[in-house]
Parts: structure tokens; C-alpha cells; sequence
């Protein structure tokens, strides 16, 4: 009996499979922008789900971006679609050259060849996704979608906090056994992202389009509960990282934007907001213990940075990388190839798959300074073009969503000194957000 029912669940599922398929290709062939949509929606969806293959993590936005781009394809050699260029697309171009040049220093081709593929992949995705983000209409739906998932992984990341209070086990909350209260005396969300410096990477997206909205006057409850969470849940990271980042966004506000921070109501409301977040803690570290509330206090404040791996870690691989790029400054040591380089290349070392944690540092050392000259002159660029589309777009929305997006985007690229990961789709869907509203503001009449 139950072999039947397996069975006809499988042929059900089966059917139901290749009907959906069907309709996917249907859909998609006619306007693949709600595949864009889709891939905004699925950013934060980093760990749950994903399936471990061979070494590589299968996410939601693989399966979709490679959607995504054959459906952008065909479209390309049916010419119902024009292939467009923005002002970093060249530069782009000259990175990935640095970057290829790079393999043949590699001591394990396959491994780099395959990093190589996947910064490749998430760059087409990057250009195709800012190409289609061509009218307002499209990036007001983008806005939405950035609201509902956003406010999803809120949810989720307090469950995780709850839960783990409670003693759940990590299968319910969905924690990692390393971020749990057992570790840290309290719990480090991370919702669906692998690590909680990530989860907060993200999180600048929707705080950026919810200050965004709230400097345009769009003061609703929405606005406002999503600046006040997501807030809240960059600190419940306790990631000195994004704690950090989220530091440098709000100064870089108050020095942008002084008229609409530096109100006595504004502060009155930060202050109030503050103040009970504070008192929060303080009841919830007086529940837990004398032991927990130190773990606590060493995490957020680096008392604990003689002892920790994430503070002492990180500053020896600082020092191994900036001696492999002395020792190879032109073409660095090859891409995905620190790791083998710290272990004096034993590949059979459990060391052998450490990264350097600081991404600048980590392309001067394996792509070699060129590499470096190129990715600091694109953000370069893509600041500038944030400034220069503001002032053209005066006070317009358009012009504030640009301006508070680039004040975030910094806040990513101070996170940057602490992860390296240049395939990271988030981080290059967020750019193709800068860049495509550049190209409204601007009508695409400017080039860079």
C-alpha cells in the first residue's frame, strides 16, 4: 500500500512538475522580468534552502538566474531583445581578463576554474538584471518585492531568537549549532543566510529603501516597522561587521541629510526607540546569567579579540595575504588560491579551504594589483554616478531612492573588510539597482 502511494506521489509530482515547467517556458518567453522579480525575492534565501553538491551549495537563484539568462539568450538570437551596455560594463570586462589571467597561477585549476565560472555568472546576471530595470513602473514593483521579503526574514530571524531562548533544537529554529545561546550566552540570528554577517549584508537593501521611502514623506507604518526591525535585527547579528557598516550608514545620513535626521521629533523617536531596545537587552542578559552576559558583552565590544579566531583569524590572514601579494603583486597568486598558498600548498591540509575575510585584500592577493585598481575604480564609479544621477534628479524620488541605496551601498563596502566573496548575487543585484536608476534619471543620455 504504501509502495503504491509513493508511487503515485512520484507520478503526481512528476505531472505536476513538467505542467509547471511548461508554463515557465510558456511565460517566460513572452516577459522574463517576473524572473528578475524572483530572483529579488530569493535573495536572503542563502542556506534554507539549498542542496549541498560536490563541494558546491545549489541555491534558489542558481536554478533561477541560469533561467534567467536562456531565456535572455534566446531572446538575444530571436533579436526580441538588444543587448545593452551600462558604465561598468567594460570595466567589468577588465576584471574578469585579471581574473582569468590569474587561474594560471592556480595549484587547483578546477576549484579556481569553477569560482571563476560562478563570478561570471552572478556579472551576466548583474548586467541582464540591469537592463531590464528600465522604466520606473518595473522598479517600483522591485521596491515591493524588497518590502515582503524583507519583512519574511525579519519574522524569521526572531523566531530564530525566540526559539533558540527557549531551547528549541536548531532543526525548529533553523540556527547553526555555532550561533546558538550555548556559544555567545545569546543567540546570533542568521535567517536563511549561512552566517549572520551576511544576513546583515543583506539587510541594507530594505533599510535603504525604507529610509528611502520615510525621507520621501511615505511615513506609514510599513516604512517605519521596517526601518525599526530591520535595525533591531542588524544589532541581533552581533556582527561587529554589520554593526559597524550600520554605524557608518547612519553618520552618513546625519552628514547628507541633516535637515530630515537632525529634527528634534527624529531624535526624540531614535532615542525612544534606543532606549527600549536597550532595556530589552538588559532584562533578557539579567535573565540569562552572569557568564552569558560577559560572552555577550567580549562579543560586541572586542574584548575577546586576543582569544577569538574571528578577530585574531582574521588579522593572520590579513598578514598571509599581504605577503602573497608582495610576492606576487602583478598577477597575484591565482584565484581561489589562498588557501593552498597559507598551507604552503598541502592540499591535503583541513586549512586549505580558509579564505582571507577581507575582499580587498583578498583580490591584491590572488589577482594581484591590477585586479585591485579595477574593482576599486567600479566602485568608484558607481559612486559617483549616485552622486551625479542625484543631482540631476534634484529632490525627485527617484533622486532619494538613488541617494539612500549609495549611502548603503557604502555601508556594504565597509562589510567587505571582514568577508570575501566576490559571487555574491545580493551585492551585484543591489549595483544593478544603482546602475539602472542612474540610467532613468539620466535617460541613458550620459555615458561614463
Amino acid at each position: 500500500m504504501n509502495e503504491t502511494i509513493q508511487m503515485l506521489g512520484f507520478f503526481v509530482g512528476c505531472v505536476a512538475g513538467l505542467a509547471t515547467l511548461f508554463w515557465v517556458v510558456k511565460a517566460t518567453c513572452r516577459d522574463y522580468f517576473w524572473l528578475v522579480l524572483a530572483i529579488i525575492f530569493a535573495l536572503p534565501l542563502e542556506r534554507i534552502p539549498s542542496l549541498p553538491i560536490a563541494g558546491f551549495t545549489l541555491k534558489i537563484n542558481h536554478i533561477l538566474g541560469i533561467l534567467l539568462i536562456l531565456f535572455y539568450t534566446i531572446r538575444l538570437l530571436k533579436k526580441r531583445e538588444k543587448f545593452k551596455i551600462n558604465y561598468i560594463t567594460i570595466p567589468l570586462l577588465g576584471l574578469l581578463f585579471f581574473i582569468s589571467l590569474s587561474l594560471f597561477q592556480s595549484a587547483r585549476p578546477l576549484l579556481s576554474l569553477v569560482t571563476f565560472f560562478q563570478i561570471v555568472f552572478t556579472f551576466i546576471l548583474f548586467q541582464i538584471i540591469a537592463s531590464q530595470i528600465d522604466t520606473i513602473k518595473k522598479f517600483e514593483k522591485i521596491v515591493q518585492i524588497i518590502k515582503i521579503s524583507a519583512f519574511i526574514v525579519i519574522l524569521f530571524a526572531g523566531w530564530q531568537f525566540v526559539g533558540d531562548m527557549l531551547n528549541l533544537p536548531i532543526w525548529i529554529t533553523g540556527l547553526r549549532e555555532l550561533y546558538t545561546q550555548k556559544v555567545f550566552g545569546f543567540p546570533r540570528v542568521h535567517a536563511f543566510s549561512l552566517e549572520p554577517l551576511y544576513l546583515g549584508n543583506y539587510l541594507f537593501l530594505p533599510l535603504s529603501i525604507f529610509v528611502a521611502e520615510i525621507f520621501q514623506g511615505k511615513k506609514n507604518w510599513v516604512n517605519l516597522t521596517g526601518f525599526i526591525l530591520t535595525s533591531i535585527v542588524i544589532f541581533m547579528t552581533l556582527s561587529r561587521g554589520a554593526i559597524l557598516a550600520y554605524l557608518v550608514f547612519v553618520l552618513l545620513l546625519f552628514f547628507f541629510y541633516p535637515k530630515k535626521t537632525l529634527t528634534v521629533k527624529n531624535l526624540t523617536f531614535l532615542s525612544s526607540n534606543l532606549s527600549l531596545a536597550i532595556i530589552l537587552i538588559v532584562v533578557i542578559l539579567s535573565i540569562l546569567g552572569a557568564e552569558k552576559r560577559a560572552s555577550f558583552y567580549n562579543q560586541l565590544t572586542l574584548k575577546d579579540y586576543q582569544i577569538t579566531e574571528s578577530v585574531m583569524g582574521r588579522l593572520n590572514t590579513y598578514e598571509v595575504a599581504w605577503q602573497a601579494f608582495k610576492e606576487k603583486p602583478l598577477t597575484g597568486i591565482g584565484l581561489f588560491n589562498y588557501g593552498p598558498y597559507a598551507t604552503g600548498y598541502d592540499l591535503e591540509n583541513p586549512f586549505v579551504q580558509q579564505i582571507v575575510n577581507n575582499e580587498y585584500l583578498e583580490i591584491l592577493a590572488e589577482i594581484g594589483m591590477f585586479g585591485l585598481v579595477l574593482f576599486i575604480g567600479i566602485i568608484i564609479l558607481i559612486i559617483y554616478a549616485g552622486f551625479r544621477g542625484v543631482k540631476l534628479a534634484k529632490e525627485s524620488e527617484m533622486g532619494t531612492y538613488l541617494a539612500i541605496l549609495t549611502i548603503g551601498f557604502v555601508a556594504v563596502l565597509v562589510q567587505y573588510n571582514f568577508f570575501s566573496t566576490l559571487a555574491i548575487i545580493g551585492i551585484w543585484v543591489y549595483v544593478s539597482l544603482l546602475v539602472s536608476l542612474y540610467n532613468l534619471i539620466t535617460n541613458y543620455q550620459f555615458k561614463i
